[in-house]
């Protein structure tokens, strides 16, 4: 055990074993945000976006998680920074007698007020497919899990797929997504420079800590 003071700053260093951190009083903030945010996909080279063309923005969730989906005010708060109006829905609305029978990513918008994938893509200028699993292979509703292979139906060209977890899940369902981000906690700070790096105010890592291989 080393015992460090409060204002000790330590240069860029590795080890060969796992090193914890424990602060016996106060807290603790380590500029981990900004080198954490991997850059796994960006097929087209559409990153930066341009902050003028983006006026309406929407952030889906997928999670079991309901502590993650309230955490995306986060999110929605750093994108209204740069002007832009945010919706945020948790998944896509799938059940339910009005749906019946409707091709599966054209669902009407339910009681909930979620959008389908179609309705997202008419209505916003950006989409933000959001994912959070605190290790392992993610588990999610079974609607959420259908809802994956809808993902690209509409709006491809505008979507961005961000998981705050496993890095892994782009290999399980979204290796058809043109922009895929890692951020691999949801933190504010976190979220705040995912937000920033999408109108190229943080710069991104394309050098995973994981290496990606498909499962």
């Amino acid at each position: 055990i080393r015992k460090h003071t409060r204002f000790v700053k330590f240069p860029e260093h590795k080890h060969n074993f796992i090193e914890f951190n424990y602060v016996y009083q106060g807290e603790l903030k380590q500029k981990i945000a900004q080198k954490s945010l991997t850059l796994v996909c960006d097929e087209n080279k559409k990153l930066p976006f341009d902050r003028k063309k983006i006026k309406k923005a929407a952030i889906v969730c997928f999670s079991m998680q309901e502590a993650f989906y309230r955490e995306l005010c986060h999110m929605k708060k750093a994108l209204e920074s740069y002007g832009t109006e945010v919706h945020i829905q948790h998944n896509f609305p799938i059940g339910g007698l009005k749906n019946f029978g409707v091709p599966i990513g054209e669902e009407k918008n339910d009681e909930y007020g979620a959008y389908s994938c179609k309705e997202l893509n008419e209505k916003f200028d950006l989409i933000i497919y959001a994912l959070f699993s605190d290790g392992g292979r993610p588990s999610f509703y079974g609607g959420e899990e259908r809802g994956f292979f809808d993902v690209m139906t509409y709006g491809r060209e505008k979507s961005v797929v961000v998981s705050f977890g496993t890095p892994q899940v782009y290999f399980d369902w979204f290796s058809d997504s043109d922009i895929f981000l890692n951020a691999y906690d949801y933190l504010p700070e976190m979220q705040e420079n995912f937000v920033k790096a999408l109108f190229g105010d943080e710069k991104v890592s394309e050098e995973s800590v994981f290496r990606l291989v498909p499962a």
